[in-house]
């Protein structure tokens, strides 16, 4: 939205294609949030990374040739897949991580004879090329330093959370433990009178018995 914003004030008509281009990537990655919210996580995830590189390569190959550095940009999104997938699902920032690196190595290194939709004057061309870098990094150093306070975030969750599982299993240990203290005399008593009346019913006289019973 920023450069959208950015290339309207510089000259909309030279930016046309660039303004129409991004606009529908912003509905696009409104069609993400979408699906995310609906429950469909991973479709959504997956679909981010890989969209992402591709209109990413797409204006820097296509729209304004290589010349600006847009294809810097391709090196954040490699931080993308490893905000969005843990540890446990290390087959998703692996081969994303990969299609965008060799998507980058292509765009920067090889030669390509693609007449680019957007001729930008050379001034425009120096100072995009400055910017795009140093947004690149500072980008990156952001992608890095938001994960890690997450990550912190996530584990003091995680702790409190243990702490206090731990002090609820303490807590129904000493419940059991009461229970079975106060239970433990008279199912003691039932079990020695049960073992009486076995071992000796015979030698009990009636009344006896309908006392015993009486009294249990």
């Amino acid at each position: 939205v920023s450069y959208i914003t950015v290339y309207s004030i510089l000259d909309f008509k030279l930016f046309n294609h660039a303004i129409i281009f991004l606009s529908f990537t912003v509905v696009v990655n409104f069609f993400f949030i979408l699906l995310n919210k609906n429950g469909k996580h991973q479709l959504s995830k997956v679909l981010l990374t890989t969209f992402t590189p591709v209109y990413l390569g797409y204006i820097a190959f296509f729209t304004f040739g290589t010349a600006p550095g847009f294809q810097v940009y391709l090196l954040v999104a490699v931080v993308i897949p490893v905000l969005l997938w843990g540890a446990k699902e290390k087959i998703y920032p692996i081969i994303i991580t990969l299609f965008i690196l060799l998507l980058y190595s292509f765009i920067e290194f090889v030669p390509s004879n693609v007449e680019p939709k957007i001729i930008m004057p050379d001034i425009y061309v120096y100072y995009f090329r400055i910017t795009n870098v140093f947004i690149c990094f500072i980008s990156i150093a952001a992608g890095v330093i938001v994960y890690q306070i997450l990550y912190n975030i996530k584990e003091k969750q995680l702790i409190r959370q243990t702490s206090e599982l731990k002090k609820i299993q303490e807590h129904k240990d000493k419940v059991y433990s009461i229970i079975g203290h106060d239970l433990r005399s008279p199912l003691g008593a039932f079990v020695n009178m049960t073992k009486l009346l076995k071992t000796n019913f015979e030698r009990f006289p009636y009344e006896k018995r309908i006392e015993i019973f009486k009294l249990g």
